[in-house]
């Protein structure tokens, strides 16, 4: 059993390399000790606001003060959160499994301390006001604005690269929403004015890139003495944590993509429960592209690729959104084209779904040609790139999720649609960039005539359709299926 001496000396750093080896891998079976950990360094977070300087203190006071008031408990210990990372202070080097922390709620021994460093504040505010000489004290400055600042247009990549754009330029993910597509309201108990969440793929669904300098190896599936192929297999592949279970792999040749679901190494080769195998130059749906998500739709499709925030997204967006708005048809099935499949084929789950919805996996969604989105995404904004994208290509719904555990979506207020990038942070604070689109994101509609013959919904392409050629691939990798 980890007590919490040991604890204690980890995170203080008082372990040798070998007891710090062996504590690391006695936590990655122990789910209790894990969660002690995490809620210890959360609550070493908070008291460290309470031995910070005087001028932090403050700073942190005066945000609380402003929204004590106004907003709910955990809004305010998100807000006190992210006061206890000021951006002049450098920041510590993250634990092994800090990246755990973004899918628990908040321990309730830090909601506990937060509400004591709130309350406190709240008793001296009072004396503040009564003591004369702090009163006629000017109030403090504005914070600066969190606004993006404008960003230069950056042509689109000559050759594009696979992994970074991938899919054929009749592909539906590369298809602009058409000028005969109709548009009906979203029904049901899906409700777009929660907004968005963007968070990381990385996190969600890993991208590993192989190269020809990783070592060869033979990935088998289960049940099978035959391996599925023969490859090169970073060591990426099992050291980057999935919240999925899923890792894709791209391989040397730059455009073969390996999805690897519940895999594990097996010497010096690699066992997963399943592999799936596409060509990121086809058409990016199945049966061409398939997948073990409910939808059968791939997590690679759709997701915000590198530095696109910052420069244009040319392509639809991809969604997940929880299960209990996912609309079930009066036919029972809950999905239409392109995905394969839905949840609804479960007979523990279908009784779950929302029968008044019509918000199925494969649906697309656009901002409609008559809004102005210049109103509020100004150009040259991050807020502006993915509204544009979202009125010229769409967003479509890929997959459902559910969100018990999900910590960072319950802190962002239980979004109906969650996004994934490359690097949220790479333009900015994502929160902040939600809360800038959550007026667009209520102006979302259907494409109701969306389909396999109109992908888009038919029609003149909203916007033209320029899409550069692939880079030359490297040679195939060696396949002995």
């Amino acid at each position: 059993m980890i007590t919490d001496d040991q604890l204690i000396a980890y995170l203080a750093g008082r372990l040798t390399a070998d007891e710090k080896a062996r504590l690391e891998s006695a936590l990655a079976a122990d789910p209790a000790a894990l969660r002690r950990l995490l809620e210890q360094e959360r609550l070493d977070s908070v008291l460290r606001l309470l031995h910070a300087p005087a001028a932090e203190r403050l700073a942190v006071k005066d945000s609380i003060l402003a929204v004590v008031r106004s907003q709910s408990h955990q809004a305010t210990v998100r807000d006190v959160m992210a006061s206890l990372r000021p951006s002049a202070r450098p920041a510590p080097a993250p634990s092994p499994f800090a990246w755990l922390a973004r899918f628990w709620p908040q321990p309730v021994a830090v909601s506990l301390a937060l509400a004591a460093v709130v309350a406190l504040l709240l008793f001296l505010r009072p004396w503040k006001s009564a003591n004369p000489d702090l009163a006629n004290q000017p109030p403090p400055p504005t914070p600066p604005s969190h606004s993006p600042p404008a960003i230069p247009a950056v042509p689109l990549p000559q050759p594009r690269l696979a992994a970074q754009w991938p899919f054929a330029p009749d592909s539906l993910w590369n298809t602009p929403i058409g000028s005969a597509a109709r548009f009906v309201p979203v029904l049901g108990a899906a409700d777009l004015s929660t907004g968005i969440l963007i968070v990381s793929a990385q996190v969600a669904h890993p991208i590993v890139l192989a190269s020809t300098n990783d070592p060869l190896a033979d990935f088998f599936t289960a049940g099978q003495s035959a391996p599925f192929i023969t490859t090169h297999l970073p060591k990426a592949v099992f050291t980057t944590p999935s919240a999925s279970g899923t890792t894709l792999l791209i391989l040397p040749d730059g455009v073969t993509l390996l999805e690897l679901n519940r895999f594990r190494p097996a010497g010096a080769n690699l066992q997963a429960e399943i592999i799936h195998r596409a060509d990121l130059r086809g058409p990016g749906i199945p049966p061409q592209l398939p997948s073990a998500t409910a939808s059968g739709l791939s997590q690679l499709a759709g997701s915000l690729r590198h530095q696109e925030l910052a420069t244009r997204i040319p392509h639809v967006v991809g969604a997940v959104i929880p299960r209990e708005i996912l609309g079930r048809k009066s036919d029972g099935t809950a999905h239409v084209w392109p995905a394969l499949r839905s949840i609804a084929e479960n007979p523990n789950l279908a009784p779950r779904l929302d029968p008044t919805g019509n918000l199925h996996l494969g649906t697309l969604l656009a901002i409609p040609p008559s809004i102005d989105i210049n109103q509020h995404a100004p150009p040259g904004t991050p807020a502006h790139a993915l509204a544009r994208a979202l009125q010229d290509y769409g967003l479509l719904i890929k997959d459902s999720f559910n969100g018990f555990g999900f910590g960072e979506w319950e802190d962002a207020g239980r979004p109906h649609l969650v996004l994934c990038a490359d690097d949220p942070w790479a333009s900015g604070d994502p929160r902040e960039l939600a809360r800038q689109l959550a007026p667009l994101i209520r102006e979302l509609r259907i494409v109701e005539n969306h389909g396999p013959s109109h992908p888009g919904g038919g029609g003149a392409p909203r916007v033209p359709v320029v899409i550069p050629p692939f880079g030359n691939p490297g040679p195939p990798a060696p396949n002995r299926r």
